[in-house]
């Protein structure tokens, strides 16, 4: 791996780009040299490109310490543009010194500035490695000769750099000229330039310099002919890749021999023979024969040369001819024939046997039984033009623009190409992978070093398969970098070595995990910041902090401190936590309390659960509903237990209090129960404040109204809403209300609904007045409206006490029971279809019966709705929305219709948005909008053309089908 192209990062070279060709080992000064002499594996296209953006910023280049860009941490993997600290300045140093400064206090030092850190001693590590110095080395010694334009061989920096020296004369950049090393103007890029700014041209070279420059056009190092044996026999780099492959292996076969990258031994090998490589006596004598003929190996090691290595190194320098190979041809090189083959045996020789066996006859082609594409494009062939056009890309309706044709024709055309080519090697390679598995053209690029020509004849010519290339490659035996190219294009991601959806829940997880050791605790800030730079989707960010930390109360395995931050907590809940916390709550008097007061009595079991104060304690109750505790939490980190609200507790001992200092009340709470003095002080004067006078507690007789027996008479109902009951008690001289009077009438309140004080909350009250009815009709009233209902509701159908027959009705499951209905089929059809559904799969009750789900409950007069609010019962499946019917998915995370809709779109890749639409409604019975649909999606970062109605989740698609690039 290189590091020198980052810096071009800075010009507008794609972060990609740079990392692809840092691979292939090609560097800054490659591209110094002009393209006849450039032993880069790089398309000319490619290799113009850079050196334009070389060009536009020559001086820049020329004049900068390349080695101090910021960019270059990205060869480490650091995410310059994405993180905020690194635009602080453009120099490593200047950079290091601000990381330096600001981290001196560890209590100010965060987890991106640790991040930065880390970085920067990877970039450190790497400056040491013998490859990176050496592209330095090569760099600096350019540039003094850049300076100088020729040195003595006998200079102390030629003595001291005497490798890099013979590096620089290999890339043609500098040749060696009577005692000099001078210049190569013959291969230096850019003269133009170097002639304006650096005074480098011909014409300040010495006579005899000039005309050695432009007489020579390669350096020969060593010119005296050898054998393949004993060149292979000999010492070089990369001798074993070339061993390999001249035994006749292929490249993906070498790949996996030597774990290593595939483009990278394509180009080590191609490097070493084309480069590296003195004059071979065999490939000499035999290259005429190689070029001129369609010659296989079977032919050649029979009556040419019987080492198979000759024909395989023939292979790697020449293209092969396209004569016909036949006795009367092969005659032609009668010198080369092989010592044991005469002339007579040549015109002996069976067709059968010798011919045949190695090529077929296949529509007028004479070829070996499968061709590589690229050998076949080589060929001539009628509509040539037409199929080269189709392999760049071109869509059928441009190929028949281009040539005066209709679409139709186009395609009969390619069809009937491909009926007479011979077998394909890449079809072969490729066409079972292709069609089993939906691979894009990027993905089959970067993991299997094809060409883009390779890509497009697959596609065109094998229908694509429809399973995730993504978990194969993941799961497969493929290279880490590989692993990690596959993760940033995929929706998943690893966490402790497991392959997991990519989702904001589990980013997040691994954010809190992966930080642990460094920060306890995460503002939401901070996390939003370190998400970010852990995400590669735009459709999982967060569109704001608040959002953040909404969605973080919802996720397992985070949990909260009041004032403190989020963290990772590895814990769930299970019976046994349930027990314990159920055999702690038990025991407290009724009473307002800060969790602060349970954990600091039980705090050995809660460190042993990694709960470290009241705060966690109780968002943890609270983020997994631990039930039957006996409590109703209020604002963390405080709680009641009893039949009474906080206000109603508080007051009843602030009457104790009368004529006493606030300050001895607030500490009896504190004691007691743990309520902190500095917001139990705040709450009392702000809600008792009329009792309060100079820091002291004033309750009278006359401050609280004595209510008769006689006024309860008019509260009857067993509930009211608060608004009915204020109606009530203002009509009987009952006015302002206050906790006082409602609990002297008999009642208190929880939220916006004031009980009898027999009942020991509103959850007891609403369902014993709603399991009071064989069919309970509910009515369209502030009860309905309010938490309170709707937790008794969900209580009572997951307890499967009643169930929803109607819109507006339920049915008592114990009158069912009475009939002789057995209530154990509610749980059994939940069960069928928990197990009829795939995980992570979304579905309707709609859906699940329109695929095959049958169920008998259907004969007992149950309706859709039914069993629709079984199916709510479920913990297995989360509702995406809301109304008849759900839409819910298999899944232990919590989606809504944005993430349902992004993933549909993820399986079909692009579609008509009304189409989409009315597909959707169809298959789950739902009444989304279009415009809605479009909105969320278009919300999402989802590309979408208004022209076409359509909606894309690639780029790469949306660019092809609207803009034809």
């Amino acid at each position: 791996m290189t590091l020198t192209l980052f810096f071009l990062r800075k010009f507008g070279l794609t972060k990609y780009l740079a990392q692809s060709y840092s691979e292939l080992g090609i560097e800054l000064l490659d591209f110094f040299v002009k393209y006849e002499k450039f032993n880069k594996n790089l398309t000319r296209g490619k290799y113009n490109k850079i050196c334009r953006m070389i060009y536009q910023n020559f001086v820049e280049i020329m004049n900068s310490n390349i080695f101090d860009e910021i960019f270059l941490l990205e060869s480490v993997g650091a995410n310059i543009e994405g993180g905020k600290l690194y635009c602080k300045t453009d120099s490593i140093e200047k950079f290091t010194e601000f990381l330096v400064h600001k981290c001196s206090d560890e209590n100010k030092s965060t987890a991106a500035m640790q991040k930065a850190k880390d970085y920067l001693e990877l970039y450190q590590q790497q400056a040491f490695e013998e490859t990176v110095r050496n592209e330095m080395s090569r760099w600096n010694l350019f540039r003094k000769f850049i300076s100088k334009m020729t040195i003595e061989m006998n200079d102390q920096l030629i003595i001291e750099n005497k490798k890099i020296v013979k590096q620089l004369v290999e890339s043609g950049l500098v040749t060696k000229v009577d005692g000099e090393f001078v210049l190569n103007l013959e291969c230096l890029n850019f003269l133009d330039k170097f002639d304006k700014y650096f005074k480098i041209n011909y014409d300040n070279y010495s006579f005899d310099v000039q005309n050695f420059i432009k007489s020579q056009k390669e350096i020969e190092t060593d010119n005296e002919e050898i054998s393949i044996k004993n060149f292979l026999e000999s010492d070089f780099k990369n001798k074993e890749l070339l061993l390999l492959r001249l035994e006749g292996n292929k490249y993906s076969t070498i790949a996996k021999i030597t774990d290593t990258k595939e483009a990278v031994v394509r180009y080590r090998i191609k490097s070493t023979v084309q480069n590296k490589m003195p004059v071979i006596k065999e490939i000499e004598k035999y290259k005429s024969v190689y070029q001129d003929l369609n010659i296989s190996k079977e032919v050649f090691t029979s009556i040419i040369n019987s080492d198979g290595r000759v024909y395989e190194l023939l292979r790697l320098l020449y293209k092969k001819g396209k004569t016909d190979v036949n006795p009367t041809n092969l005659l032609k090189y009668d010198n080369m024939l092989s010592e044991s083959t005469s002339s007579e045996d040549v015109k002996l020789i069976d067709n059968e046997e010798v011919f045949e066996t190695s090529t077929i006859q296949k529509n007028g082609f004479l070829l070996e039984s499968a061709v590589s594409l690229d050998s076949f494009l080589e060929s001539e062939f009628k509509h040539k033009d037409i199929l080269l056009s189709r392999l760049n890309g071109n869509t059928l309706q441009q190929i028949g623009n281009q040539f005066g044709l209709t679409r139709e024709r186009i395609r009969q055309i390619l069809k009937k190409i491909q009926k007479s080519m011979p077998p394909i090697i890449e079809v072969n390679q490729f066409g079972q992978l292709f069609s089993e598995f939906d691979i894009s053209r990027e993905v089959f690029k970067k993991v299997f070093a094809a060409d883009d020509r390779i890509y497009e004849f697959l596609n065109i010519s094998l229908k694509k398969g429809k399973k995730s290339i993504s978990t194969e490659i993941l799961n497969g035996d493929y290279s880490d970098e590989i692993k990690e190219y596959i993760l940033s294009l995929s929706n998943y991601m690893i966490i402790d070595g497991e392959i997991k959806k990519q989702s904001r829940e589990n980013i997040i997880i691994n954010v809190l995990k992966k930080y642990c050791d460094l920060q306890k605790y995460f503002k939401g800030d901070e996390l939003m910041y370190l998400f970010s730079e852990e995400n590669k989707k735009t459709s999982l960010q967060f569109k704001s902090i608040k959002s953040l930390e909404s969605q973080l109360e919802r996720y397992n395995h985070v949990i909260f401190s009041m004032g403190n931050g989020y963290r990772y907590h590895k814990f769930l809940v299970n019976d046994e936590i349930s027990n314990y916390l159920h055999s702690i709550f038990s025991y407290l008097d009724d009473g307002a309390y800060n969790m602060d007061y349970v954990y600091k009595r039980h705090i050995d079991f809660f460190e042993s659960i990694d709960i470290l104060d009241g705060s966690e304690l109780h968002n943890f109750i609270k983020k997994y509903n631990v039930q039957n505790l006996g409590i109703q939490l209020n604002r963390n980190p405080e709680f009641v237990k009893g039949a009474l609200s906080k206000k109603e507790y508080v007051f009843s001992y602030l009457k104790l209090f009368n004529n006493q200092k606030t300050d001895q009340f607030l500490n009896f709470m504190n004691k007691k129960f743990g309520l902190h003095k500095g917001s139990l002080g705040a709450y009392i004067s702000v809600e008792f404040g009329g009792y309060l006078s100079t820091s002291t507690i004033f309750i009278t007789e006359s401050n609280i109204i004595g209510f008769t027996e006689s006024l309860k008479q008019y509260f009857t109902e067993e509930f009211y809403s608060l608004s009915v009951f204020e109606k009530i008690a203002k009509e009987h001289g009952i006015f302002p209300l206050s906790p006082e009077k409602i609990f002297a009438l008999g009642f208190f309140q929880r939220g916006s609904i004031i009980i009898k004080n027999s009942y020991r909350g509103a959850i007891e009250a609403l369902s014993t007045y709603i399991l009071s009815h064989k069919i309970f009709k509910q009515e369209d009233n502030e009860i309905v409206k309010s938490s309170e209902y709707y937790n008794t509701i969900r209580m009572l159908e997951t307890e499967y006490k009643i169930l929803k027959i109607t819109s507006d009705s339920f049915i008592n499951v114990k009158y069912l029971e009475n009939r002789g209905f057995d209530s154990n089929r509610l749980r059994e059809f939940v069960t069928k279809v928990e197990n009829f559904v795939d995980e992570n799969a979304y579905f309707s009750v709609i859906s699940i019966l329109t695929d095959g789900l049958q169920t008998d409950l259907f004969d007992d007069g149950f309706s859709k709705i039914s069993l629709d609010r079984l199916i709510s019962t479920s913990d297995k499946f989360k509702a995406v929305s809301v109304g008849f019917p759900n839409i819910y998915c298999k899944s232990g995370i919590k989606k809504n219709l944005n993430d349902f809709l992004v993933d549909l779109l993820l399986d079909i890749k692009f579609v008509n948005v009304e189409d989409f639409t009315m597909d959707i409604n169809n298959r789950y019975g739902i009444k989304l909008e279009e415009y809605d649909v479009r909105r969320r999606l278009i919300q999402q970062g989802i590309h979408y053309s208004e022209d076409l109605n359509k909606v894309y989740v690639y780029k790469e698609d949306f660019l092809k089908e609207v803009y034809g690039k």
